[in-house]
């Protein structure tokens, strides 16, 4: 199959902030040919045999003369200059076609993707100025470059003729060394997924443009001062660019209006919608936090008026012994306003803490319904640990912003207002060399907000993952411990945890430069605001009481800033979690649990359900694995009350049928039809009400053998206990729960541990008999069962077969022989189907498959 060829542009726009030597790279670059541009752009043609007669290794890199062995260009003098040669081979290049680029703002990178298009010239793509310095990539018999708005592509076997170089005088040694230095700032890596020797590493400068053809499977990541992410394509670019390749580092001067505008474009992407949202889900709890604001407000009000008081008290002792009463009384007015402000707090906190376990409780069962009731292809590409992690660690970030954290921030706020309101009282002098500092600390703030924000976001990501791999292992300990496997487990999971830990200590050194810059930020204003207090105490513009209430007051508002500026660490947290939980709350599953389209009193439930199905031309690709069909124009029939059995080699689509028989999924093409009703048009619910399945590891719930029983219960009341025991003794069950000393109320441990494969599938083969439903569908039934068992148990199915419809992945000769109908499917095709023997004369793959998989097993 040709490959998909796609084609990408890639431009730096900026330098990185710090320099990191990169030790990741694969490869060393061996295919870049390096020219540059001279002023004056003259262009002479060369001859096809001067390019031949120049073909040097001398490799290049960053500046200096170079050339792979696979790389026929040549080494031209500084002043020469190459024209392409116009010849008919150029006909067989396919031109790129001109696409929108994915634009990312704050990247530092600028990307665009389109396919190769035979039919249309590239003739308007964008490029920048002319850059100084030019780098080509040569990628397995072809190149491409961009020069101005020009675009040409050639052969590796005639790059000497077929590019066109433009030249400028060659730099100086302290130039080169210069450059060479700052092209270890920046480096892209571009790595063919299939043929790793096909894409070569490239440094990019600013201005320099890099197109190169790439396949269908393509990985590109950056790599800078702080980050290295990882974009996967997979024969298409989608908005998900935008959300993965996010680079940290600021590439504008931060001073700039233009580096300002992109550090604000840099936080969490929340819509008016979503911010809505996550105030109404703190609001719910409306008496609590109420109160809350109530008592935040006395709190706040009360630790304003404290430092006036304290101020007080100050001016009054000089006075001597005619001020001991008043400092006694204002003694006691501090000591009943601390009390209050100790009360009013835990009142506050208490108000606040318990709205946000109310509201994340609520949360956390709204969000798990959404998450049961989506389709089934939902949880194929989805991974479990990502799941758990939004209904955990979302849940709480969210629950803390709302209550506690919303607390917090509306506290500080005043007191911030406040004291800034209480300083200019006081001293506007002092108030405004107190706040001289506050532009620069919030600037920095921003910044350092910036980098958490992508901190957190990865170490979101990666406590997910770790979930993931002990999930894993835990749900498949069995296997673990019979292959011998729990240290791989182990060095897995501690992988896993190391990556958090990494990202934490990042985090750490982060914040903790953050905090200590901060906390001397603060000191450093104190002592300037005492230095220059004291002299307007000694000038007599303000008393020596209220010096230590403009103090108080100021590190009343930089203890205020300092909560803030953590709490907007909280915020990002909490502004991503919202992102990701608001959209899975409001994700509309595929396949409606309840069909939308059919009232309450709609006949579409079928009341007298006959069981005729039919497929026709049916064609289906499991959602993880689109660009691979499992059912491929399938046409197929199944009569009421017959057997229709499905054999095949493993993988070939049986599974896959009956899946789509109970609209797990739905088909990407044709239709499926019951009694000659679409699928789609009826209700969901009740068309698994009436499919009874049967597999061959039969899902076991942590309950009572009698729960597990039930839970093929479809009535409204519970089922009596003679029902239950009457589908245990025809399931051949009975007689062994009996034997437990608790009887039907044993509890068979998660995922039935306590019981063996054959008691397991018993135990589901009462609860379908309990269910009673009018279509069957046995997948690989009898697989497991130990043969003292097996015809007891084939007896009851037996007899729970007549009058049903019954659908068979058969795995025993015996069940294809008593089938009305045996279908063989064969790369997602029906290739035959008929009777048992009549298909055995034929001699076609049929009889293959009863001779090598069939007759084995029975």
């Amino acid at each position: 199959m040709p490959s998909l060829l796609g084609s990408l542009k890639t431009r730096s726009q900026s330098r990185l902030l710090e320099d990191e030597e990169d030790e990741d790279l694969e490869e060393e670059l061996d295919d870049i040919v390096l020219s540059s541009s001279h002023h004056h752009h003259h262009e002479e043609e060369q001859d096809e045999d001067s390019h031949h007669t120049k073909k040097e290794k001398s490799p290049t890199i960053n500046g200096s003369k170079s050339s792979s062995p696979s790389t026929t260009a040549a080494a031209h003098d500084v002043d020469s200059t190459i024209t392409p040669k116009k010849n008919n081979d150029s006909d067989d290049e396919e031109p790129i076609e001109n696409t929108p680029a994915f634009k990312d703002d704050r990247s530092k990178l600028r990307v665009r993707f389109g396919n190769v298009n035979k039919e249309e010239e590239a003739q308007d793509l964008e490029t920048p100025p002319l850059p100084k310095r030019k780098q080509i990539l040569v990628s397995k018999g072809s190149l491409t470059s961009t020069n101005g708005n020009a675009n040409t592509t050639s052969s590796s076997n005639s790059l000497g003729s077929d590019l066109n170089h433009h030249h400028e005088p060659s730099l100086s040694e302290e130039e080169e060394e210069n450059e060479k230095d700052y092209d270890e700032h920046r480096k892209v890596k571009l790595t063919n997924h299939n043929e790793h020797k096909e894409m070569k590493n490239v440094n990019l400068e600013d201005g320099d443009d890099v197109e190169v053809e790439i396949t269908n499977t393509t990985k590109i990541s950056m790599e800078d001062d702080y980050d290295r992410e990882l974009l996967y394509y997979d024969n298409h670019i989608d908005d998900t660019y935008n959300d993965y390749l996010k680079p940290n580092a600021i590439d504008e001067n931060p001073v700039s209006a233009t580096g300002i505008a992109k550090l604000f474009k840099s936080f969490p992407r929340i819509s008016f919608t979503q911010f809505m949202w996550l105030m109404k889900l703190g609001f719910r709890q409306t008496p609590l936090v109420f109160f809350g604001i109530i008592f935040l407000i006395v709190s706040t009000g009360l630790s304003l008026f404290l430092p006036i008081y304290v101020g007080e008290i100050i001016n009054t002792i000089p006075a001597g012994t005619t001020g001991k009463e008043y400092i006694n009384q204002m003694a006691l007015i501090i000591l009943g306003v601390v009390a209050g402000i100790g009360l009013t707090t835990a009142l506050r906190n208490f108000c606040f803490t318990y709205a946000g376990e109310r509201a994340v409780a609520r949360l956390r069962k709204d969000l798990f319904n959404s998450i049961i009731v989506q389709e089934v292809g939902f949880f194929d590409i989805t991974k479990t640990g990502e799941l758990l992690n939004r209904l955990s660690s979302d849940t709480k970030s969210l629950e803390n912003a709302v209550t506690v954290n919303l607390s917090m921030f509306l506290r500080y706020v005043a007191q911030l207002i406040g004291g800034i309101v209480f300083l200019l009282i006081i001293s506007w002098k002092l108030t405004l060399i107190m706040l001289a500092v506050i532009p620069p600390l919030v600037f920095i703030s921003l910044i350092y907000a910036k980098y958490i924000k992508n901190i957190t976001r990865r170490t979101q990501d990666a406590l997910a993952n770790s979930t993931d791999v002990a999930e894993e292992s835990f749900s498949n300990l069995r296997t673990v411990r019979s292959f011998a496997k729990e240290t791989k487990h182990i060095s897995l999971y501690s992988a896993a945890i190391d990556l958090t830990l990494s990202l934490a200590r990042k985090f750490s050194f982060a914040n903790g430069i953050f905090s200590g810059g901060m906390m001397f930020a603060g000191n450093a204003s104190i002592i300037l605001v005492l230095w220059f207090g004291g002299r307007l105490v000694v000038d007599g513009e303000i008393t020596v009481g209220s010096l230590i209430s403009f103090i108080m007051y100021t590190l009343l508002v930089a203890a205020s800033f300092g909560v803030l500026s953590g709490l907007l660490v909280e915020l990002f947290r909490a502004l991503e979690a919202t992102v990701r939980v608001y959209n899975l709350l409001q994700r509309i599953p595929a396949i409606e649990r309840r069909n939308p389209n059919v009232m309450e009193s709609d006949t579409r439930e079928l009341p007298k359900l006959n069981g005729h199905i039919v497929l026709h031309d049916v064609s289906f690709a499991y959602p993880s694995r689109t660009e691979h069909s499992v059912l491929n124009k399938i046409n197929l029939e199944m009569s009421p009350s017959s057997i229709l059995a499905l054999v095949g080699r493993p993988g070939q689509g049986k599974t896959t049928i009956v899946s789509l028989l109970q609209r797990f999924y739905d088909p990407n093409d044709g239709q499926i039809t019951l009694d000659g009703v679409p699928l789609t048009q009826i209700d969901p619910v009740w068309l698994r009400k009436n499919i009874g399945l049967l597999t061959q590891d039969p899902a076991m719930f942590s309950a009572s053998i009698r729960e597990n029983i039930c839970y093929g219960w479809t009535g409204d009341e519970a089922p009596t206990d003679e029902q239950v025991m009457e589908a245990s003794k025809k399931a051949n069950v009975h007689e062994f729960i009996s034997n437990f000393k608790d009887g039907y109320d044993t509890i068979i441990g998660e995922r039935g541990v306590r019981l063996s494969a054959s008691e397991r599938q018993r135990i589901a083969i009462a609860r379908i008999l309990l269910k009673d439903p009018k279509i069957l569908i046995l997948d690989e039934y009898s697989h497991s069962l130990e043969v003292q068992y097996d015809s007891q148990v084939q007896q009851a199915l037996n007899s729970l077969m007549n009058g049903r419809t019954v659908i068979v992945i058969a795995h025993k000769l015996a069940t294809v022989i008593k089938a009305n109908k045996v279908c063989v499917i064969e790369e997602g095709s029906v290739v035959e189907q008929g009777e048992h023997f009549n298909l055995l004369q034929k001699g076609g793959l049929y009889k293959q498959v009863v001779e090598r998989q069939l007759v084995g097993t029975d």
